[in-house]
């Protein structure tokens, strides 16, 4: 019998399909050169990522109890060394301000993250 490859029972994501340029952002306190201070918003990491939308029944489940109906979106990036996502983390995309509610490994070794997003106002 051959050995088995080590990648053939490996879920795994197509690279190809991170094609939306997103941002982490962190909000910092800078001087204003007045003797205050004003909150600013720092770009963490810049990087490619995929997008999905979570189905109908995960977006009713996510909303069930709230009173306000809010808008999920998944975005699938690469694992990078030194940087991983955390809840409540912000991300920009599009125009739009995203909070992370929470960050799964796609796969083992974990080479791809699935981070669920909330916009948020």
């Amino acid at each position: 019998m051959p050995a088995k490859s080590p990648y053939e029972n490996k879920k795994s994501y197509d690279a190809g399909r991170l094609r939306h340029k997103i941002q982490f952002v962190n909000d910092v306190t800078v001087d204003d050169g007045y003797g205050g201070t004003v909150v600013s918003s720092e770009v963490i990491l810049e990087t490619w990522a995929g997008k999905e939308e979570p189905s109908s029944y995960t977006q009713n489940l996510l909303n069930s109890g709230k009173t306000d109906y809010e808008t999920y979106q998944y975005f699938v990036i690469r694992n990078r060394a030194g940087f991983m996502p955390v809840k409540d983390m912000r991300i920009t995309y599009d125009g739009l301000n995203y909070v992370i509610t929470s960050v799964t490994k796609i796969d083992d070794p974990c080479t791809f993250l699935k981070v669920l997003c909330a916009v948020s106002s």
